[in-house]
């Protein structure tokens, strides 16, 4: 898959309304915007990645697992992973608020979107 690497944030696009969204503290949402901000994704089967996020704000550890089921995290967060043409489609249940992703290469950016409550943001990321 062409997302796995180490990925640096060059820009949000509409991100503060999703964390408002996901019911983020403004004063988080403010570091947000500093844009430091790595992802790291890591292969460990075919259907097994890694992604860590790692920011002044948010650090993470998410198990993705393409098996089309719902995995809930120690937060009680529950995702649903499928893939199709090089797409990660994400369906997440959370505790305060749901959301739906997709993660993808696009012009060897990396591009995590997010759809919320008929609303749309985005960030893009460049390979280290």
């Amino acid at each position: 898959m062409s997302f796995v690497g180490v990925w640096n944030l060059v820009k949000n696009n509409n991100f503060s309304e999703f964390l408002t969204h996901v019911q983020i503290p403004w004063y988080q949402r403010s570091f947000a915007s500093l844009l430091y901000v790595t992802v790291k994704i890591e292969k460990k089967s075919d259907i097994h990645y890694i992604k860590r996020v790692e920011s002044y704000f948010h650090n993470s550890t998410e198990d993705i697992i393409l098996d089309n089921k719902y995995h809930t995290s120690d937060e009680g967060i529950k995702r649903l992973y499928t893939v199709k043409d090089d797409i990660i489609n994400v369906d997440i249940i959370g505790t305060v608020a749901n959301w739906k992703e997709k993660i993808y290469n696009k012009n060897n950016n990396l591009i995590i979107e997010y759809t919320f409550n008929n609303e749309f943001a985005s960030q893009t990321f460049e390979k280290v």
